[in-house]
């Protein structure tokens, strides 16, 4: 009995070693370069990249090759990468300057607004009479640096242009300078933009009312 069973023990370990490296072929892949670790049993290569296969190592006596688990980076990866790093970055500094560009226009916009306003009251405080006439052709503008400060006599420190026309429909015939008849009505429009002109850039502000003898 004792001497069947060595036989029996015998047998069984030839057969594990005969069929260890077409189970370890089948349970780790078709293509055996690409595997991630290789065993060695004797002169037997195979892959190793199964759970089931560790358990077979460690009856079995295999082991795994050192060099199987270092891998390399390709140049074509590093091209890849490189690339994919590229497009990014681009990316993110269009992001950057797409915002930046939208913030400085919502502070002008918010400047130029006030501007308006501020030359609006001025038409107001003139009033009907004193006011003079500001054609297309020649209207009257004004210079503001970025802090809202009349620029008139340096414009080359100027942010914004302000130009304001106010046209009446009844004139005074002969008047030097054109005076509005007493029942004209005076259409007043200022306009701020940003100075010096930038191609693209929008009208900041445009607001417009009328000027009557009773008052604006």
């Amino acid at each position: 009995m004792a001497r069947l069973n060595q036989v029996s023990i015998a047998t069984s370990l030839k057969l594990n070693k005969l069929f260890t490296p077409l189970l370890a072929i089948v349970l780790g892949g078709e293509n055996l370069h690409q595997s991630n670790y290789q065993v060695y049993s004797g002169d037997t290569t195979m892959p190793f990249n199964n759970p089931v296969l560790m358990q077979v190592s460690r009856h079995q006596g295999l082991r795994i090759s050192p060099r199987s688990r270092m891998r390399g980076t390709s140049f074509v990866e590093v091209l890849v990468s490189a690339l994919v790093f590229a497009v990014c970055t681009v990316v993110i500094i269009l992001l950057w300057k797409f915002n930046y560009n939208m913030s400085q226009l919502a502070t002008d916009q918010g400047i130029a607004t006030n501007l308006a306003r501020q030359q609006m009251e001025v038409i107001k405080e003139t009033g009907f009479y004193n006011t003079p006439e500001y054609t297309y052709a020649t209207p009257l503008v004004h210079y503001y640096d970025g802090a809202q400060v009349l620029s008139d006599a340096n414009t080359a420190n100027a942010r914004y242009k302000v130009t304001t026309t106010v046209m009446s429909d009844l004139t005074v015939t002969g008047s030097i300078p054109t005076a509005p008849a007493g029942n004209a009505l005076r259409t007043v429009m200022v306009k701020v933009t940003v100075f010096p002109t930038i191609t693209g850039y929008p009208t900041l502000a445009t607001m417009s009312t009328y000027l009557a003898r009773a008052g604006i």
